[in-house]
């Protein structure tokens, strides 16, 4: 957490000043374009086979200097009954002497009135005198950011097609891909991979290269789309084989030795189960009933269809589940331990079914999957995306950090349409990364607030949040790229 001094605040009058983030070197000014941290694309032309959506992660700063008042800048991540909220895990404690403003288009402020409602991911600016013991910031200004849409972009695999609404033209189709309601319309510039030839034959199960605009409903205008098959061609079904196994019938005495773990990284197949079956069948059930409806109804035949399988282990090395290209999802007891209900732990299995549908670790070779690297080992894993190219060998550790954090965004995301469609709390799922942050437990104020759990923070305040009078905005809208911009945390 960095602590800055703000300008002093007037009655009667919005602070206009920009936050500047001398941690960051960064000079960051909050107004509708340049502030649009709702989304944020990164495009990494060295590897066309994986243009993810980023989710803009605005880092959280503080004024604290012997001089009064204090700012704090970030996002909303708790709404208490009072009327008070969190600004990622720091107090802000509103009073009826409280002045709000909103921040315009022209770089200035102007006065506003108090909002009816305050809401998880929404971006502001909390200014005032800052208690450290109590970490609460009474505020004498509120700096509200109104929300703005944004471009964004990916490559994702289909995993749901709405309900058309009645009368709708058979140019439009709604999809549901990389965490977003995609609209394509007759506008959207189509294009098709053999043997699809028409927006009549888009299903789940394919894959979709998108760009577009973000609107204020949290919907994707699609500016353009490639759409194509979910192959599966020898050298994926060769990888999935190879990581196919029972997690259940792994013998107790299972042991992998220093010098292979070195050699090869963590071979998943020498974890022996961990024997709690009541904490089995728990996992089993969550996990279960996470799965997507349209993998469910493959027939076992079909080449697309995972086999997932759920099995509970003894691990203090991971704060995560790991999962595997044939649906082997394995979860540390201590894992299930630290959640604090059936919605966080949901979250971490719906996390890693996301991964394993949309093919991350075979999109990438990413070498820091440690726990695959045996697997990886000796085989180029280029399976087919449609127009997205194929997987890159990510042996660089700065790229492959990089692109690991893309595909934690994106698993981020669609998983909190998998705990919607199964019907947990998805207010609860940034808390779970929250409570695996840190090596050992500690309650969440204790916890910085760490960029998984920001991630879906914003997609609730942008995808899950409708902003009021959201009209649709036309393709050409003038509209800041933010692949034009570069990524920072």
């Amino acid at each position: 957490m960095t602590f800055l001094q703000s300008p002093a605040v007037s009655t009667g009058r919005c602070n206009t000043e920009p936050l500047i983030d001398t941690s960051l070197g960064l000079s960051i000014e909050l107004q509708n374009k340049t502030f649009n941290q709702n989304v944020k694309t990164s495009t990494l032309s060295a590897m066309p086979g994986l243009r993810l959506f980023v989710a803009g992660l605005f880092t959280l700063t503080f004024v604290a200097q012997a001089q009064d008042p204090n700012k704090a800048s970030g996002y909303i991540t708790a709404v208490q009954a009072s009327g008070d909220f969190d600004v990622e895990g720091m107090h802000i404690h509103l009073t009826p002497t409280t002045q709000f403003c909103t921040h315009t288009a022209t770089s200035s402020t102007t006065p506003a009135s108090k909002p009816a409602a305050f809401y998880l991911g929404e971006p502001l600016d909390a200014i005032g005198h800052l208690d450290h013991a109590t970490r609460t910031l009474t505020a004498a200004q509120i700096i509200l950011v109104p929300p703005s849409p944004a471009k964004v972009s990916g490559t994702a695999i289909i995993d749901l097609i709405p309900p058309a609404p009645p009368a709708q033209s058979t140019t439009d189709l709604s999809v549901r891909a990389d965490g977003f309601l995609l609209h394509i319309t007759a506008k959207t510039n189509l294009n098709f991979a053999a043997p699809l030839n028409s927006i009549s034959d888009i299903a789940t199960n394919q894959w979709i290269d998108y760009s577009g605009v973000q609107q204020l409903d949290g919907t994707v205008l699609l500016d353009y789309a490639g759409i194509g098959p979910n192959k599966v061609n020898h050298t994926e079904d060769k990888f999935r084989t190879k990581t196919d196994y029972d997690p259940g019938a792994v013998p107790d005495d299972a042991h992998q030795s220093g010098l292979s773990k070195a050699f090869k990284g963590i071979d998943a197949r020498k974890i022996p189960p961990y024997h709690n079956q009541d904490m089995q069948t728990r996992v089993e059930l969550i996990g279960n009933s996470l799965i997507p409806a349209y993998q469910l109804a493959l027939p076992d035949s079909d080449p697309g269809k995972i086999h997932f399988r759920f099995q509970v282990i003894d691990s203090t090395k991971w704060r995560d589940a790991v999962n595997m290209p044939s649906g082997v999802i394995v979860v540390p007891y201590q894992v299930v331990e630290r959640m604090h209900n059936d919605d966080q732990l949901a979250t971490v299995l719906a996390d890693n079914i996301a991964e394993v549908i949309e093919k991350d670790a075979m999109r990438t070779n990413s070498v820091s999957n440690k726990v695959l690297a045996a697997d990886l080992a000796g085989d180029a894993v280029n399976i087919i995306v449609p127009f997205a190219g194929l997987a890159t060998d990510l042996a660089g550790g700065g790229v492959a950090a990089h692109v690991h954090t893309l595909e934690l965004q994106q698993s981020g995301r669609v998983s909190l349409w998998f705990l919607h469609d199964a019907g947990y709390d998805i207010k609860q799922a940034p808390l779970a990364w929250w409570l695996l942050a840190p090596k050992s437990a500690k309650p969440v104020d204790a916890i910085t607030l760490p960029s998984r759990a920001l991630t879906l923070y914003i997609a609730l305040g942008t995808t899950w949040h409708a902003a009021p009078d959201s009209a649709k905005l036309p393709l050409d809208e003038n509209v800041p790229d933010p692949r034009e911009k570069s990524s920072s945390r």
